[in-house]
């Protein structure tokens, strides 16, 4: 057993945290990580209504007679959430620590406070900050890649600009906001695959045009590494975001 801060101030065993996972912090992980002698958490907005996540944290007690919290994901949306009732809930079941992500919990840090609970910051605030940054970028890259292949062309820019923020934007935005609400492996397999065509057909264009538009040999090889070490920055980022 590893004493730490960490592990004396919310009395467990190991420091190991399971975060709030939508769909997948039941009861059942929950209890098992805590018993294991980790932090977990439940997810309250997995559980429909207030009352559910009361059940849900009841039913956890049942399993288990270690400490664990509850992850609240602070989020616009379009249903309203009642986020004061999942707050009052998590009070008056006596939960002592409360993982927050998304927005910024100020407005209901009040009453957490005034309870005794913990707040705890998620860094998954960071990674949607990361993915709507990404979500941008994505929607406007393809202008940039467009507009050296154009410029011989500049009567039809406007309809291949609009085309390329299209096929360049659309995808990730309906995969970025389907995502934060649910998890299907064909739709995540879908826009995936959107995505990789999307990478393959921007090298097919860009080696093209380096191909057409260098001089010679020496520049070619130039470009294209250049376009390699690029494509592996980005991956290299891609997988240090993911961990």
């Amino acid at each position: 057993m590893l004493k730490t801060r960490f592990t004396e101030e919310f009395g467990i065993e190991h420091p190991i945290v399971q975060g709030g996972m939508q769909w997948v912090g039941r009861a059942e992980l929950v209890s098992a990580v805590a018993n294991a002698g980790a932090l977990g958490f439940l997810t309250a907005l997995t559980q429909p209504t207030p009352e559910d996540l009361e059940k849900e944290i009841a039913r956890t007690r049942e399993m288990t007679d270690k400490p664990f919290g509850v992850n609240l994901t602070i989020f616009p949306t379009l249903k309203p959430v009642p986020y004061d009732e999942y707050i009052q809930v998590m009070i008056e079941s006596g939960i002592k620590i409360i993982e927050t992500a998304g927005r910024n919990p100020e407005p209901h840090l009040p009453a957490m406070k005034a309870a005794g609970i913990t707040v705890a910051p998620n860094p998954a605030a960071l990674g949607t900050t990361l993915v709507l940054g990404f979500a941008m970028h994505n929607t406007t890259e393809g202008l940039a890649i467009l507009a050296p292949i154009a410029k011989d062309r500049p009567a039809r820019l406007l309809g291949h600009l609009a085309a390329m923020g299209a096929l360049a934007g659309a995808p990730t935005i309906a995969g970025t906001w389907i995502g934060g609400f649910t998890y299907s492996p064909i739709w995540a397999v879908f826009f995936l695959s959107v995505g990789a065509g999307a990478i393959f057909q921007v090298v097919y264009a860009i080696g093209k045009l380096m191909r057409q538009q260098s001089d010679d040999r020496a520049s070619r090889l130039f470009n294209a590494a250049g376009l390699m070490a690029g494509l592996v920055i980005m991956y290299v980022t891609g997988l240090l975001v993911a961990a």
